[in-house]
């Protein structure tokens, strides 16, 4: 089983990238999946969230709301950076269970894709066979980020939040660059599950 993890961003297109992989028979461990089965109402981040944030960030039937928490720390550094220590260590520990589930099923040379925001910022690249980093013009991914409701000043906070590209281009293994070329990415995916199979043959 080949492991790639697919990082980058907010906003440059990982998912993109992460649906051909699917269509060339890839299976996909999505991280967001990961983080919305774990802030489930009696799951152990629920419970975590609850403990340090309270109420405030409920919704009517009790369940965390995302928005809500989402607010709070884009809005302050410090509670960011205390959901980030009690969400990525249970995200992390899910995912390394999901990858020993699909390692008893799957063949050395079937890929697994992880698809996570925070890859090296968690410092969790080790459990990668691959890196590919995504990445895209800031002015398209502001672009699509407001498609889909963020505002600017959302969107600022949260890039600022990560890693800048350039820092993560040293520490990945491929790039895809997502300015909107379709071909270019399917280009892409096809050349590295040529040259990541290659390795395991």
């Amino acid at each position: 089983m080949i492991k790639i993890g697919i990082t980058g961003g907010i906003g440059s297109g990982k998912s993109t990238v992460s649906e051909f992989f699917k269509k060339k028979k890839a299976v996909v461990v999505d991280s967001d999946k990961i983080v919305s089965f774990l802030l489930k109402k009696g799951e152990e981040g629920y419970k975590r969230v609850i403990s340090h944030f309270g109420e405030k960030v409920v919704d009517e039937n009790g369940e965390i709301d995302k928005k809500k928490l989402a607010k709070i720390v884009f809005e302050n550094e410090e509670e960011r950076k205390t959901l980030e220590r009690i969400i990525h260590p249970l995200v992390i520990e899910k995912r390394r269970e999901i990858f020993e589930q699909l390692k008893k099923i799957m063949g050395k040379d079937e890929i697994v894709i992880a698809e996570a925001a925070l890859i090296f910022e968690a410092k969790t690249e080790k459990d990668f066979d691959f890196v590919i980093l995504v990445k895209a013009d800031k002015d398209k991914r502001i672009e699509r980020l407001q498609k889909k409701g963020f505002t600017v000043e959302e969107i600022e906070k949260r890039m600022s939040s990560q890693l800048e590209d350039e820092e993560k281009e040293k520490l990945a293994d491929y790039v895809i660059v997502n300015n909107g070329s379709i071909k270019e990415i399917e280009k892409s995916v096809k050349k590295i599950i040529r040259e990541v199979k290659k390795n395991v043959s």
